[in-house]
């Protein structure tokens, strides 16, 4: 009697190809294949919006933000120096800085005539040794169609602060300068630096 309840127990298996693959196995590899996809297809995608994005941005933008902000780091770094003074219009401004281990004379100008915004450096060497004019490189920095530069001070008699459009060298320091500039693609930059030493 016990070899006929073991018998009955005994479950049948019938012959099946060795090499071929199951259907829960086959479907195990399609998931897998499709998530791996999924995430490829995805990141493609990400890089050609990127690209798309990169290709239509305007650098000129960044340029004119950047050649401002390198301004902005000079004129942070000036100090007063009677050899260099402070001084300034609507379309240029000079003033003493570091850069490196050298004191320079700054002076950033903006020609109406080409529309072209510049950079020039002398060192105080050069300025005291009266070669100054021999030793003026300049470097443009951007285009732009207006330009202004404005001038932040305390007027002591008026016990107020006021901007004004022309800075001398015997009013000193200035406490901060305003930048206003449209590009070509009539887009607006302002910037204010304000001096730490003023």
């Amino acid at each position: 009697m016990s070899e006929k309840t073991n018998s009955s127990l005994v479950i049948y298996r019938t012959k099946t190809n060795p090499r071929a693959f199951t259907l829960i196995e086959t479907i195990m590899v399609l998931t897998m294949f499709s998530i791996v996809a999924a995430g490829l297809a995805g990141a493609l995608i990400s890089g050609l919006r990127l690209w798309q994005r990169a290709k239509s941005t305007d650098f000129s933008y960044y340029e004119d933000i950047f050649a401002f902000e390198r301004m902005a780091k000079e004129m942070r770094q000036s100090f007063g120096l009677k050899e260099i003074p402070f001084s300034g219009d609507l379309q240029k401004v000079t003033f003493p800085s570091i850069s490196g281990t050298t004191i320079k004379q700054m002076t950033y100008w903006f020609d109406p005539m080409d529309g072209s915004f510049y950079r020039g450096e002398v060192d105080l060497k050069d300025i005291l040794s009266g070669e100054e004019d021999l030793k003026y490189p300049e470097k443009k920095l951007g285009e732009f169609k207006e330009f202004k530069l404005s001038y932040f001070y305390y007027d002591k008699d008026k016990k107020d602060f006021f901007w004004t459009e022309k800075w001398e060298s015997a009013n000193g320091i200035f406490k901060a300068l305003k930048i206003e500039a449209k590009d070509s693609n009539n887009r607006e930059h302002v910037k204010t630096i304000f001096i730490p030493v003023s």
